[in-house]
């Protein structure tokens, strides 16, 4: 999916949560986890983009694109998803840290990699990375055109009703 999608979409989850919850659910944190994984893969493109088109330079950076590969990885969220969740035991500490962390730890891993294993039929992830790739093909194509028009409608519309609701409460 495109980036903004995965932030969408945890957003839209986030409202659902806390109206049948009712409770506070971290929205920023939920987004913000969705999103970072592509953080790394984004960057690495828009500085090769940058360098070839001032300096003719092709380049690209093996820290970036393996750092991105992590964060795609199953095996790296559940390692990093464990420790952070007995640390937070060991502290023994809720309300700031905990729901912000697992808000976090549910938009990285289900608002990014599960979305990212159902929607990337044409290209895929190391999912299990850094064990040997085992190709994990989705069901749907996030580069169909339809895919395409759809998710950019949905992140357009979602944009406006967010910005429309947050200027409406405004007195």
């Amino acid at each position: 999916m495109i980036t903004t999608s995965h932030g969408i979409l945890a957003y839209w989850f986030n409202q659902f949560l806390n109206r049948r919850l009712k409770t506070k659910v971290h929205a920023f944190f939920i987004v913000l986890g969705s999103v970072i994984p592509d953080f790394f893969h984004v960057a690495n493109a828009i500085i090769g983009w940058l360098y070839f088109n001032t300096l003719g330079i092709t380049w690209h950076s093996e820290f970036l694109i393996d750092t991105s590969k992590a964060l795609h990885s199953f095996t790296v969220f559940t390692i990093v998803f464990t420790l952070s969740y007995f640390l937070l035991l060991l502290i023994r500490r809720r309300g700031f840290y905990y729901g912000r962390t697992v808000a976090f730890f549910c938009g990285w891993g289900f608002f990014h990699i599960l979305i990212d294993i159902i929607t990337h039929r044409s290209m895929t992830w190391p999912y299990l990375w850094p064990w040997p790739q085992i190709p994990m093909h989705g069901f749907i194509d996030h580069l169909h055109p339809l895919m395409i028009v759809i998710e950019i409608v949905v992140t357009i519309a979602s944009i406006v009703y967010i910005l429309n609701k947050k200027f409406s409460q405004r007195p």
